[in-house]
């Protein structure tokens, strides 16, 4: 897994991911994710990723957490590799007070 602790509590609204790796000749070389388990606190939500490098947009609406963690839960494999990546994760929401 992938954890992502926060300064504080975060409401999370939606989170931006680059699935695999995103270099040159990197994408179909590596494994990409099919399917990410997202975590925080006791809330749980699973959701499909695409089979692209273009940024990918989940809404999950997480309540007040600390930490976020990623779970993978499916991957198709890479051509010459299983390693599975993931570029670029962003989140987007608001600081508890």
């Amino acid at each position: 897994w992938l954890e992502y602790p926060f300064s504080g509590p975060v409401d999370v609204d939606y989170i931006e991911i680059v699935n695999g790796f995103s270099t040159e000749g990197g994408f179909r070389s590596n494994g990409r994710v099919t399917l990410l388990e997202i975590r925080a606190g006791a809330t749980s939500i699973c959701k499909p990723l695409a089979d692209t490098q273009q940024t990918q947009r989940l809404d999950v609406s997480l309540p007040a957490t600390p930490v976020v963690r990623l779970y993978v839960q499916s991957a198709v494999a890479g051509t010459e590799t299983e390693d599975v990546g993931l570029s670029e994760v962003r989140f987007f929401g608001r600081t508890v007070q």
